[in-house]
């Protein structure tokens, strides 16, 4: 499995070098307004696939590697479409009401078809956690717009702080640092 996430780095390699061209073909340039776009220079607006593309080809290598084929094909197929919303809003500056309506409908699908991907609980030490919502029905209701809530925003800040160079990429790589301390053996490659 390590060889085939290496591969798919890769990819995202050559296709950093090639950002520009790849940028040019795909028609997302993002050129300096002088008023909201402040950068000095043309910026192809590519990190996002090429970060991307590898994720989600890991994610579906997982989905044939693992008993999880239906957890790995949601988080494959949600990932495949948020990083087609952010593309199509870079090419077409989407209205933000769209964006957001279209972030919440593919939170709640994933939820509705694996409902485990809802957080339940908070947990913050062994003296300090947290059950979300109170009876069971409510519970899964609060659970779900809290889940959706975290997604969504999640999505947000990230759209927020990408054209900050390396802020995005820095926070990633931390979270996913992170993450691996807390994470199930078989997500680790993700």
């Amino acid at each position: 499995m390590i060889f085939t996430v290496l591969f798919f780095c890769l990819i995202t390699l050559i296709l950093c070098i090639y950002a520009f061209p790849l940028g040019q073909y795909l028609s997302v340039i993002d050129f300096p307004d002088g008023e909201r776009k402040l950068h000095d220079v043309p910026v192809p607006q590519v990190g996002g696939i090429s970060i991307m593309i590898p994720v989600v080809l890991t994610i579906i290598t997982l989905s044939f590697t693992t008993e999880l084929t239906k957890l790995y094909f949601i988080l494959a197929m949600v990932s495949f479409l948020m990083t087609a919303l952010g593309f199509f809003d870079d090419r077409k500056n989407l209205p933000a009401v769209l964006r957001l309506l279209i972030s919440i409908i593919l939170s709640i699908v994933a939820l509705w078809i694996v409902p485990d991907l809802g957080v339940n609980f908070l947990y913050f030490s062994k003296e300090i956690h947290s059950v979300i919502g109170g009876p069971f029905f409510m519970q899964s209701i609060i659970s779900y717009i809290f889940t959706v809530l975290c997604l969504v925003g999640l999505q947000n800040a990230v759209n927020m702080a990408d054209g900050h160079n390396g802020i995005v990429t820095g926070i990633s790589l931390t979270w996913a640092l992170l993450l691996i301390f807390y994470s199930p053996d078989h997500m680790t490659p993700l």
